[in-house]
């Protein structure tokens, strides 16, 4: 990408001393999503459809270092263009929604060609295998077009409970996958999909909290390793608290889990042991043993989410 260095990805010009040349990985993924959006409202301009082939040909690496002139991307995320492309595709022939009835032949047959060079080769709801979806054409498909909407296909993702929602969604990693994959969906099936997302299964909590508890093990083992290190069970305690939280188990802030925990670490860990301060309000230290005690760096490797 070096021969790129130099020049605008948009109209591949050097800087000028009207025009300097930004390096903003930002905003080169606000043009990209401009791009894929009004190509898949059916905007028709060549510079347009270059720019998204040239850019949707980088990985992540080389999208940082494209360079362009602010004011060749004003027109490209140009909200006005956009918001007339939206209307004309709502107007003329909407890319997910049936076709209305007495819809006249002809205006049918002039908008035909448009719609297959935007529309994706197959149209299916991208929650498809769930119960919860109809599976057939009673309701209109929608594409995401957008990094929210792709930011809550990731939260659904990370708290369904649900396998066959999670099966649905497991291709996508980032907020942009599901725009740059053309999922579509319905708009019942997202909201059935959220609803089972936040919805708390009582009967699997035991199961829920046995895993919580082996990750607390293993991050404890993984953070004395360092002979340098000690854990205050204060830090075991919040640590806890923070992966209770993060598997949804409910969790009252105030309450203190030492007890229940120094049986746990004794048990899985019976290498650990709890060093008791002299200072009546310090909480006892975690260290291995064998280790001689030293000032603590943390339980950082816990609370990294």
């Amino acid at each position: 990408m070096s021969e790129e260095d130099g020049v605008c990805v948009i109209c591949k010009e050097g800087a000028t001393s009207k025009k300097r040349l930004v390096n903003n990985p930002v905003m080169t993924d606000e043009i990209l999503q401009h791009c894929q959006e009004r190509v898949s409202l059916g905007d028709t301009e060549s510079d347009i459809h270059r720019l998204l082939n040239y850019l949707s040909g980088l990985n992540e690496g080389e999208l940082k270092y494209v360079r362009y002139h602010s004011e060749c991307r004003k027109p490209i995320v140009n909200k006005n263009k956009i918001e007339r492309l939206r209307k004309k595709s709502r107007t003329d022939s909407p890319v997910c929604a049936p076709r209305g009835p007495g819809r006249p032949s002809s205006a049918v047959g002039s908008v035909r060609p448009k719609r297959s060079k935007t529309i994706p080769k197959e149209q299916v709801c991208l929650f498809s295998n769930c119960d919860f979806c109809p599976k057939n054409d009673s309701e209109p498909l929608h594409r995401d077009l957008t990094d929210s909407m792709g930011k809550t296909l990731l939260q659904i993702k990370q708290k369904t409970p649900d396998d066959h929602v999670r099966v649905s969604v497991a291709d996508l990693e980032e907020p942009g996958d599901a725009s740059a994959l053309e999922k579509h969906y319905h708009r019942t099936c997202l909201r059935s999909a959220q609803r089972i997302s936040t919805r708390t299964d009582h009967s699997n909590v035991p199961l829920i909290r046995s895993v919580c508890d082996a990750q607390l093990v293993l991050a404890i083992q993984n953070t004395l390793s360092d002979e340098d290190v000690t854990l205050s069970m204060a830090e075991v305690n919040d640590a806890y608290l923070s992966i209770l939280k993060r598997y949804r188990v409910d969790v009252n802030e105030s309450e203190n889990y030492r007890k229940y925990l120094k049986r746990l670490i004794s048990e899985r860990l019976p290498e650990v042991k709890f060093d008791t301060s002299l200072r009546r309000n310090e909480p006892d230290r975690l260290v291995l043993s064998t280790a001689v005690s030293h000032d603590g760096h943390g339980l950082q490797v816990l609370n990294d989410e």
